[in-house]
């Protein structure tokens, strides 16, 4: 069983500001709206000498409120966006993805976001209330909020000074945590990164892209054909000597790249693999890592920390795992949000 932290002060305050995430469930200020279930009352028949009367127009729902200008505030909004899109579950899921990014200083891309143009009407009109304080409050977006988006149709969504704009649709992606250099493959596979000089996308050289991560400067990435390589300062070589399975996938974290295939997970650190190549952890779905430490979410749901050696929450059945610096964000499967203290070996109830 999960202990509980006695205070919401024990967690980062990103991690305290869940509990009051909208999610469309704070009604507005100001008289109820008629409920749209409950059948307005029918009008008495005229009489015959009195011409029919039409029925009352039916009162206009209220406005949406405008969003305020703070992290929180459109973040608030965009929750309610997010559960209208694609439902509670995901709209859950893509507000840890927004907390995690703001603790990387927006140095990530955040997946499945629905219809990017929502996001840009929130941020929009949170930037015009925002007044003369516009600027500022841009440029706190600029710092806090992902660098790029990936709609749900596949399109990258990269952020442009105020706004984020289409670039191109993408079969893989990261951002190198470290360097802040943005990376994606296009549908033809081919990988491309920013340059932030040009303001714009250059190809690398590197094609048949499956998947890919950097850290520190260096480019792993698995091909078409299962190869798994790695790409330093212009030169790629193979750093597994068999071929990768298709379904696996890559998470690299502070110079430590991990390979999660068909359940067993793999690390690679400093030119070696752990273990000669054998699996450091099976029966693993999902991975977040922390350089060589990591927590892991086994096929049941339950959560497993390698720096403690030991299943944090075994009784649990989570879906998602997210790292605010040295904390965790975990959703589980009936829509909880939890978050664990590791200096304390505690858990948090944040929703």
């Amino acid at each position: 069983m999960m202990r509980l932290l006695p205070a919401a002060r024990a967690l980062p305050a990103v991690l305290v500001c869940i509990p009051w995430m909208a999610m469309g469930a704070q009604p507005a200020k100001g008289p109820a709206a008629p409920s749209a279930q409950a059948p307005a009352k029918a009008a008495a028949l005229p009489s015959p000498a009195q011409p029919a009367m039409a029925p009352p127009a039916a009162p206009a729902p209220p406005a949406e409120p405008e969003p305020e200008p703070t992290l929180e505030g459109v973040m608030r909004a965009l929750g309610a966006v997010f559960k209208k899109q694609l439902g509670e579950h995901h709209a859950l899921r893509l507000y840890c993805e927004f907390l995690a990014a703001r603790a990387l200083f927006g140095r990530a891309i955040v997946y499945g976001v629905g219809e990017v143009e929502a996001i840009n009407v929130i941020i929009s009109r949170a930037q015009q209330r925002a007044g003369r304080d516009a600027a500022m409050f841009t440029q706190l977006l600029s710092e806090y909020f992902p660098r790029a988006l990936v709609a749900t149709d596949g399109n990258l969504w990269r952020w442009q000074g105020s706004r984020y704009a289409l670039d191109f649709p993408v079969v893989a992606w990261d951002i190198d945590a470290e360097r802040g250099t943005l990376y994606a493959a296009n549908l033809e596979r081919k990988m491309l990164w920013f340059d932030p000089r040009l303001g714009r996308f250059r190809p690398n050289g590197l094609e048949q892209i499956r998947d890919l991560q950097a850290t520190q400067g260096v480019v792993y990435y698995l091909t078409t054909d299962g190869a798994l390589m790695m790409r330093l300062r212009g030169q790629s070589s193979r750093i597994l000597d068999r071929p990768v399975s298709e379904g696996a996938s890559l998470h690299a974290s502070r110079g430590v790249l991990y390979l999660l295939e068909g359940g067993a997970l793999l690390r690679y650190a400093g030119g070696t693999w752990d273990r000669d190549g054998t699996p450091i952890q099976r029966n693993v779905r999902l991975v977040a890592a922390d350089g060589p430490d990591y927590y892991a979410i086994d096929q049941a749901g339950h959560i497993y920390s390698s720096a403690e050696g030991r299943y944090i929450e075994p009784e649990g059945s989570y879906s998602g795992l997210w790292l605010i610096g040295k904390h965790l964000l975990a959703l589980s499967r009936t829509g909880r949000v939890n978050g664990y203290d590791a200096s304390k070996r505690a858990w948090q109830v944040l929703r």
